[in-house]
């Protein structure tokens, strides 16, 4: 559970036990989701804001970490800005996944490709780090790389 922002509530009001784990919320704890928390691409680092896992019940998520800090992006009005975000992550993922499924199904590489097809390659093919074990509650099974996705299905 996350407070109000500043003003909306009392400067008395705390957590008993606050823990930055099992932030992550609905739906990225939905049993069959694919959750993407945010990293900066430039250095390596992860994204300060971002929810961190599990979920109460031991489930793994964030599930993979991509691209999600000082991303330049299409504005509204026309024209681009830099955002920082979680969402920014979830759409790089979710255009990774509708890639996956071109080469699955319209290419007609795996005909009966799924979403948890997505997930169970993605989570394969993410990079990690040596010293550090997967999954864990901050970049999940590590940080996505459709390349080294695409050699193991080749």
């Amino acid at each position: 559970m996350w407070l109000p922002v500043e003003g909306l509530i009392s400067q008395d009001t705390y957590f008993l036990e606050p823990s930055p784990y099992t932030t992550v919320t609905a739906p990225g704890d939905a049993r069959n989701s694919i959750t993407a928390t945010a990293y900066q691409h430039r250095d390596g680092s992860i994204y300060i804001a971002a929810g961190r896992g599990y979920t109460p019940n031991g489930m793994v998520t964030p599930h993979l970490a991509a691209p999600g800090v000082n991303v330049k992006v299409p504005l509204v009005r026309g024209g681009f800005g830099i955002r920082s975000g979680t969402s920014i992550s979830a759409a790089q993922t979710a255009g990774i996944a509708a890639l996956l499924f071109e080469w699955a199904i319209i290419r007609d590489n795996q005909p009966f490709f799924t979403g948890s097809s997505v997930k169970y390659y993605l989570q394969r093919g993410a990079r990690r780090e040596e010293n550090m074990q997967y999954p864990n509650p901050e970049w999940g099974y590590g940080r996505v790389d459709l390349y080294h996705t695409f050699e193991l299905l080749t």
